[in-house]
């Protein structure tokens, strides 16, 4: 064991690396300096991840086509493009139209796409509609499908909404 070495400006005794007290001296301001190093971190990642998470799911978004294209085979798909009137109140909307063969009846043009989306992990109820979680860890935002038949066609609409109204 050292004794404590004067400083030679002040003529304090000082502690040297390795000396009586000196390790438990510096252990412990270690050990704070950890513990607030790790306060900080667990702060500045929640104010973070909170930013994240509003940011993320506070806007609706437009559902892509590639949700039902390509349509199977002997069907014909018409995307409209979604126009600055496709969101509001917490929702964009995306409108397929798909019509079939000449001398396709618009019901079997109607369960093509049904089983079509079926095939895509889509559980429509008897009303052709169904939502599911868009993503996954923050996006936490809904898309909907919705299938109807009218006008010699079949529509498909998807919505993207907002996390919360």
């Amino acid at each position: 064991m050292l004794p404590p070495v004067k400083d030679v400006d002040s003529g304090k005794p000082t502690w040297q690396p390795g000396g009586a007290g000196y390790g438990r001296r510096s252990c412990f301001t270690l050990g704070i300096a950890g513990f607030i190093a790790s306060v900080v971190v667990c702060l500045v990642a929640s104010v973070c991840g909170s930013f994240l998470f509003y940011a993320v799911n506070s806007q609706p978004f437009t559902p892509s086509a590639d949700e039902l294209l390509p349509v199977p085979k002997g069907l014909h798909a018409t995307v409209e493009e979604p126009t600055d009137l496709a969101c509001g109140s917490g929702m964009c909307g995306l409108r397929i139209t798909v019509t079939g063969t000449r001398g396709q009846s618009s019901r079997e043009v109607y369960k093509q796409v049904r089983q079509h989306l079926s095939n895509r992990e889509w559980d429509l109820d008897r009303n052709g509609q169904a939502c599911r979680p868009n993503g996954r860890l923050f996006d936490r935002r809904d898309l909907c499908v919705s299938v109807s038949s009218y006008d010699g066609a079949v529509h498909v609409n998807f919505e993207g909404w907002r996390a919360w109204p």
